[in-house]
């Protein structure tokens, strides 16, 4: 190191302090000789926002006013009875039942038709009998017209081993209505109970 080197580094060190005025001249922001200087703190912005806990998912779950629960079990075992078991037309002449007259919210409530209609058969004792009335209690004529029956009589060649396959009458009995297919009596009249 030169003498100027040495000169520079002495020049610094005196230049270093705060009451000469050689810092002033050198350095922006350093205070006049005489002037007291309050060191100000050093805020540092924080490298992440603050956590803050998010908010519960659900805060109240208001419950509905349900109505009671229906005892289904006690409402069937309260229902008419026969010896084949629940009398379902006369359950709905005693308005233990109220049925709606279809699935589809267009379907027009019709009053029942008491129509008995004599169906053809092969022999005198297993001629049949539909009644309309206690067919069109449940449900409305477009139910079963013409989608299972004609609306002229006789149209329709029915037979017991097609109603064993789902056919006309067989689309409902043996599934969700009684009698059964094998409740013969019920419908052939004359073979008695």
């Amino acid at each position: 190191m030169g003498r100027l080197g040495v000169i520079g580094l002495a020049a610094l060190a005196v230049a270093c302090t705060s009451r000469n005025p050689v810092m002033t001249a050198l350095f922006d922001g350093v205070p006049k000789p005489g002037v007291e200087h309050a060191p100000e703190p050093v805020v540092k912005k924080p490298r992440r926002p603050k956590y803050v806990k998010p908010a519960p998912p659900v805060t109240f779950v208001e419950v509905p006013v349900l109505p009671p629960a229906v005892d289904w079990k006690s409402a069937y075992a309260g229902l008419v009875r026969n010896d084949d078991g629940v009398a379902w037309v006369k359950a709905i002449e005693a308005k233990q039942v109220l049925p709606k007259p279809g699935l589809t919210p267009d379907v027009k409530d019709e009053e029942a038709t008491d129509l008995d209609v004599e169906l053809e058969s092969s022999g005198p004792d297993s001629k049949a009998t539909f009644p309309h009335k206690a067919h069109t209690l449940w449900m409305a004529c477009t139910t079963c017209h013409t989608s299972l029956f004609e609306m002229e009589k006789g149209k329709a060649k029915m037979t017991m081993a097609g109603m064993g396959e789902g056919k006309w009458c067989g689309a409902c009995h043996g599934k969700v209505a009684l009698p059964e297919l094998t409740g013969c009596p019920a419908c052939h009249t004359a073979m008695g109970k």
